[in-house]
């Protein structure tokens, strides 16, 4: 598994290197509960979540749109960039 990019509402996010498209989107897990979410659009494109996660999802995304998409691309070369709490400790 990759590591963890994010947390929401107690799921995490995961950019994965071998995926087969080049589609920006994060999976969602929490346990076996899975969704994958398109980066650009916040729209599920598999499994499911519960509407107020999806939500903190999207409003993370939308807020974050760039570090994702960069997140992603590096992840697909094998360069996982690191977490996004690290990031935002950055800013600060």
């Amino acid at each position: 598994m990759s590591p963890r990019w994010a947390t929401v509402a107690g799921y995490g996010l995961y950019f994965y290197p071998a995926e087969r498209h080049r589609r920006p989107h994060v999976d969602v897990r929490r346990g076996t509960e899975h969704a994958t979410v398109d980066v650009l659009t916040g729209e599920v494109l598999a499994g499911e979540l519960p509407p107020a996660v999806l939500r903190a999802v999207q409003e993370l995304l939308a807020r974050y749109r760039e570090e994702a998409v960069r997140a992603f691309n590096e992840t697909l070369e094998h360069r996982f960039p690191g977490p996004l709490d690290q990031k935002q400790e950055g800013d600060k």
